[in-house]
C-alpha cells in the first residue's frame, strides 16, 4: 500500500497485498507446553499468583453508608434516600463513591463485617423449596455464608474455618445442596458442607464445621461441579499431573474418586457440560474444556476409565490461559488470559474460541475492553458476559456478533475507584445466576458486594398521559456574545467534561463536569450569553481517549456569536481552543474548519464534483506523491481492529494479508490531507467462498462526518470471480474545507466462509 503527497494532490497508491483478519502462528506455545511440569503440593503458585502476592491488599473502607456520607466526598449521596444502610442507586455514573453504569449497589459487607483480612472466590446457592438465596464467599481464613434473600439487608450466618492453614486461594462450587471447597493451603483437601443447615440458623454468626472432607488430594487451585452428573473436577492438585481429579458426589457424604486425566498437564480451571451444541457427534456426552495455561484443551470424559482428548488449541499472544465459559448454545468458548494486559500493555482482552467442531476449534480473536484492568473470572448468562476484572470491578458485556468479535459494554460497577490499571487488586470473582437477578461480587480488599444489573431501557411513556407542554417564553435578548457548545457523546458519556474560561478576568464562565453527561450517543447543547472578550475552551476525557472513535463516534462543536470556532472529537486527555479578544472584534472561524450541520443531522455527502469512478489506472506523474505503502508482512500497518491479519494469501510477494469476513469491517487510521484535492487508493484483493451477488464496499468519511459514504462496490461474478487476484484503484475528491480522511472496507455477505483478502 502506498501513499503520495504533493502541494496539490494526495495519493494513496499501490497496495501489493491488501488483506484482512488475524490468527498468528505461535510455535513457542508448543515448546513451552512440552517443558511444563506437574505442580508439587508445596510448590510456588503459578506466575499470576506470584504477582498477586506482590501487591498490597490492605482492607478498604466502604464508600457508602453513614460514615461515607459524613465525609462529604459525594454531596449527592444521602443514606436516608437509599433502600438500605449500604445501598446506593447508580445515578449520574456514581453509586456513593463507586463509578457505575446500569448497575446498582444493594448492599455491601466489608472485610471487618466478615471478620476477615482478605476475600477471594465467590459462589451462590438458591434453596429450591423456598427460593431463599445465599452467597458463599472465600476468605483468607475460611469460607463465609451470607443470606441475601433480602439483598438490602444481608445476614452473615456463619463461617467455616479453613481445614489447615490460611490461604489467599480458595474455590467454591455447589452440588446437590452441598458446597465443596478447595484451597491452596497445604493438606487442605476438599471440605463438604450441607447447605440446608443454613435454613435454620439461630443467633448468627456461627462457627461451622465441615460435614466431611475428601482427602484424595492436599491442595487444589480450582474446583468445578457438573451438576447434571454430580461429578466434581478438582484441578491444579498435586495429583493427576495437575489435571482433572474427578470425584463422584452422587453420595455427598461418601465421595469417591472416579477418574484422573493427566494427558495435558496442569489445568488452571475447567468447565464440564453434557454437550448439546452443534457438533452432533458429541451431543449427550460429557465434555470438559480446560484453561490449561497456554491452550484450551477439550476432553471427552464420558467414560472416566477411558477419557479422550479431542483437541488442544493455542492462540497468538498467550501469556496465561486462565478461565472461561461456554455460550449457552455450546458453540463458543469465551475465556480470559490473566497476564496479557500486564504483559502487553493492552486493554482488558476477552478471547473467543469457536468450538462448533470439538475436534477442530478455531481461535477467532479477542475483544478489547474499556480499561487496562486484568480480567480474572467470567460467566455467561444468556447474551451477557459477567466479568470480574480486578481493579475495574464488575463489567457486563453484551454479545452482539460473537463470530465477528463484537461486544458492547452493557454496564459496570467499579469497586476499586482509584485506578483501573493492570494490577491484582479489586474484584476476584462474581456469581450472576440467582433467580432474582442479584449479582454478587467478591473484592479482595473490599468484601462482598450485592449488586443488581439493569440494562433494560425504561418502558415507553403512554402518549395519552403526556402533559400539555407549557408555552415557550420569548428568549432574553443577548447584550454580549452567544457561546454554543454542542457535544455528541460517545459510549462513555461520564468521562466527558469541558470548561470555558474568560481570559480577560480569569474566571470560569461555563462548564460541564465529568458525570454530568449520562447518556451515550446523545446530543447535549449548552447555549449562553457571555460578555464579549477572549475565552479559552478546554474539553477533556477522563480516560484519555477523546470522543471518537474507539468507543463510539462522538464529536463536539464550539460556536461563538454564530460562527463555528472549532469542531472535532479525536483527542486524548484534552483539547483546548482560544478565541476572541479582550479589546477587539469578534473572531473569525479557524481557516481549516468548515461549518457543518448539527451532529444529529445526516452526514455530509461528498459533493457532486467529487469523482467516484470505478477502478481506473493508478495516477502517475509529478503531481502525485507517494506517502504510504505497506505489504502487511510486519503488522497491520495503519488499519485498525483485531483478528485482521492472516498468512494465507499475498500478492505479488510475501505471505500476509488483511481480511474481511461476512459483514465485518476494516477501518484505517485517520490521514491528514491538508491543502490537497484528491486521494488515490490502489490495492489487490482475493475473494473466497462468495456466491454470485455477494459484494463488499469501499467507504470514506472526512473530518466532521459521523457516517461513511460508499465510494465503490464490487459484486461477485460481476466485478470479480472468486479465487483470483483483482487489481482496483479509487480516486476520491477532497471536499473544500476538509483536511482529514478515513477509509473503511466492509463486507456484505451472510456466510462464514465469505472472505475477502
Amino acid at each position: 500500500m502506498k501513499l503520495h503527497f504533493s502541494r496539490d494532490i494526495f495519493l494513496l497508491l499501490s497496495l501489493p497485498s491488501f488483506v484482512y483478519g488475524a490468527e498468528l502462528k505461535s510455535s513457542e506455545n508448543h515448546i513451552r507446553r512440552v517443558q511444563k511440569k506437574p505442580k508439587e503440593e508445596e510448590a510456588n503458585p503459578h506466575q499470576g499468583c506470584q504477582l498477586f502476592l506482590k501487591e498490597k491488599h490492605d482492607p478498604q473502607p466502604a464508600l457508602v453508608g453513614a460514615a461515607y456520607e459524613l465525609s462529604g466526598a459525594n454531596p449527592d449521596y444521602h443514606v436516608q434516600a437509599q433502600a438500605g444502610a449500604s445501598a446506593s442507586e447508580c445515578v449520574n455514573g456514581q453509586a456513593g463513591g463507586y463509578p457505575c453504569n446500569n448497575v446498582d449497589l444493594l448492599s455491601l459487607l466489608t472485610l471487618p463485617n466478615l471478620g476477615s483480612g482478605a476475600a477471594n472466590d465467590i459462589w451462590g446457592w438458591t434453596h429450591a423449596g423456598s427460593g431463599r438465596e445465599f452467597a458463599i464467599i472465600g476468605l483468607r481464613e475460611g469460607t463465609g455464608f451470607i443470606e441475601i434473600t433480602d439483598p438490602y439487608n444481608p445476614v452473615l450466618l456463619g463461617k467455616l474455618p479453613t481445614a489447615t492453614g490460611n490461604s489467599s486461594w480458595r474455590d467454591i462450587k455447589t452440588v446437590n445442596d452441598y458446597a465443596v471447597i478447595v484451597s491452596e493451603a497445604s493438606g487442605h483437601g476438599m471440605q463438604i458442607f450441607d447447605l440446608n443447615r443454613l435454613l435454620s440458623i439461630g443467633n448468627p454468626p456461627q462457627t461451622f464445621s465441615a460435614d466431611t472432607t475428601y482427602g484424595g488430594f492436599g491442595n487444589a487451585h480450582n474446583v468445578f461441579v457438573n451438576e447434571d452428573t454430580s461429578f466434581v473436577y478438582a484441578v491444579g492438585t498435586s495429583t493427576c499431573n495437575g489435571g482433572l481429579h474427578i470425584i463422584d458426589m452422587s453420595n455427598p457424604l461418601n465421595p469417591t474418586q472416579a477418574g484422573c486425566y493427566s494427558g495435558d498437564g496442569y489445568s488452571h480451571d475447567v468447565q464440564c457440560v453434557i454437550y448439546n451444541g452443534p457438533d452432533s457427534s458429541y451431543v449427550g456426552r460429557e465434555i470438559c474444556l480446560g484453561s490449561n495455561e497456554d491452550t484450551i484443551t477439550i476432553v471427552d470424559v464420558t467414560n472416566k476409565s477411558n477419557m479422550i482428548q479431542l483437541a488442544r488449541k493455542s492462540y497468538a499472544g498467550d501469556r496465561y490461559t486462565h478461565q472461561g465459559w461456554l455460550t449457552e448454545d455450546h458453540a463458543y468458548f469465551i475465556f480470559n488470559d490473566e497476564l496479557d494486559e500486564q504483559g502487553f500493555g493492552v486493554k482488558t482482552r476477552t478471547h473467543i474460541m469457536d468450538v462448533r467442531n470439538l475436534q477442530n476449534p478455531i481461535y477467532l480473536g479477542y475483544h478489547d475492553g474499556r480499561t487496562n484492568a486484568i480480567d480474572h473470572n467470567l460467566y455467561v448468562l444468556g447474551d451477557l458476559v459477567y466479568q470480574a476484572n480486578y481493579r475495574a470491578g464488575l463489567n457486563v458485556l453484551k454479545i452482539v456478533d460473537i463470530e465477528n468479535l463484537e461486544f458492547e459494554e452493557a454496564g459496570y460497577f467499579d469497586i476499586y475507584p482509584s485506578s483501573n490499571s493492570a494490577n491484582f487488586n479489586g474484584a476476584w470473582s462474581n456469581y450472576p445466576y440467582f433467580p432474582s437477578g442479584t449479582v454478587v461480587v467478591s473484592g479482595v480488599e473490599q468484601g462482598l458486594f450485592v449488586l443488581k444489573y439493569d440494562g433494560t431501557p425504561p418502558p415507553p411513556t403512554d402518549p395519552t398521559l403526556a402533559p400539555t407542554p407549557a408555552p415557550t417564553p420569548a428568549p432574553t435578548p443577548c447584550n454580549g456574545k452567544t457561546v454554543k457548545v454542542s457535544v455528541l457523546t460517545d459510549n462513555y458519556p461520564l468521562e466527558t467534561s469541558w470548561v470555558l474560561t474568560n481570559d480577560c478576568n480569569g474566571e470560569e464562565q461555563l462548564s460541564v463536569g465529568a458525570g454530568d453527561y449520562t447518556s451515550g450517543s446523545t446530543l447535549y447543547t449548552t447555549e449562553e450569553c457571555v460578555p464579549a472578550g477572549e475565552y479559552t475552551f478546554v474539553i477533556s476525557d477522563t480516560y484519555g481517549d477523546g470522543l471518537c472513535c474507539a468507543y463510539g463516534t462522538g464529536s463536539y462543536t464550539l460556536e461563538y456569536d454564530g460562527t463555528t470556532i472549532e469542531e472535532g472529537g479525536e483527542f486524548g486527555q484534552s483539547e483546548s481552543t482560544t478565541f476572541g479578544s479582550c479589546n477587539g472584534p469578534s473572531p473569525t472561524a479557524a481557516p481549516t474548519a468548515a461549518p457543518t450541520a448539527a451532529p444529529t443531522a445526516a452526514p455530509t455527502a461528498l459533493p457532486t464534483a467529487a469523482p467516484t469512478p470505478p477502478p481506473v489506472t493508478a495516477p502517475t506523474g509529478d503531481d502525485w506523491e507517494l506517502i504510504y505503502e505497506d505489504d502487511f508482512e510486519a503488522d497491520q500497518g495503519l488499519f485498525m481492529g483485531t483478528n485482521k491479519r492472516f498468512d494465507l494469501f499475498s500478492y505479488p510477494d510475501g505471505d500476509w494479508s488483511l481480511r474481511i469476513r461476512k459483514a465485518s469491517k476494516l477501518n484505517s487510521e485517520w490521514f491528514d490531507v491538508p491543502n490537497y484535492s484528491q486521494v488515490s487508493l490502489k490495492f489487490w484483493f482475493y475473494a473466497t467462498g462468495m456466491e454470485a451477488g455477494d459484494n463488499f464496499f469501499a467507504n470514506v468519511r472526512f473530518n466532521g462526518e459521523k457516517s461513511y459514504t460508499v465510494v465503490d462496490e464490487w459484486v461477485s461474478s460481476t466485478d470479480f470471480d472468486t479465487e483470483e487476484w483483482v487489481e482496483a484503484t479509487l480516486i476520491i475528491g477532497i471536499p473544500e474545507g476538509k483536511n482529514r480522511i478515513q477509509f473503511q472496507f466492509k463486507g456484505d455477505s451472510d456466510a462464514r466462509n465469505d472472505k475477502v483478502y
